[in-house]
């Protein structure tokens, strides 16, 4: 059974001056820290056995996090839900992971966008911009970057995914 559907059922696209691709918020939490950085955990640890979730633990908990805005680290919590993670659980992965998944815990890919994520996220987490239009290129530069190195991991998951898809709307949000 098929249905015609009009434009009418959903006045959203009839409206004039919206895009919702524009015009839809690019929020830090759920469009980076609940989408990119969650879909690259879940690519980072999808292969792991109870022995490398171990190793990354181990590894993770002895992270110094001085300077860092972070909660302490829970590392054993946060491998053994590694599933069911929230944002403040991502911002600490994000900052820390890449400086313990070397050796055999992920692909040189994988780690190559762990790298970019890592400085997406530095660049998004900025205290204050005081020269808007070079911040606006450095970001530009950095989500392309991200953007490149997913196409390398797995392409398909830049049109599947809708955070990965937004991402390159943030800087209009910025």
């Amino acid at each position: 059974m098929f249905f015609i559907i009009s434009n009418d059922a959903f006045p959203i696209h009839s409206s004039t001056g919206l895009n919702p691709h524009r015009d839809s918020p690019c929020e830090i939490l759920h469009t980076v820290l609940l989408g990119v950085d969650k879909y690259l955990w879940h690519e980072t640890n999808k292969v792991w056995d109870k022995k490398k979730d171990d190793l990354f633990g181990v590894r993770l908990q002895s992270s110094s996090i001085d300077g860092l805005t972070l909660y302490p680290l829970r590392a054993q919590y946060l491998v053994q839900y590694k599933n069911s993670l929230v944002g403040k659980h991502l911002k600490a992965l994000q900052q820390l992971a890449i400086f313990h998944l070397h050796d055999d815990l992920c692909s040189k890919a994988v780690f190559d966008l762990w790298k970019a994520n890592g400085e997406l996220g530095a660049m998004l987490w900025y205290p204050e911009i005081k020269d808007m239009d070079t911040y606006l290129a450095d970001l530009d530069m950095l989500v392309n970057n991200v953007l490149d190195l997913w196409a390398v991991v797995d392409p398909s998951r830049i049109q599947n995914k809708y955070k990965l898809h937004v991402l390159p709307h943030i800087m209009e949000d910025v």
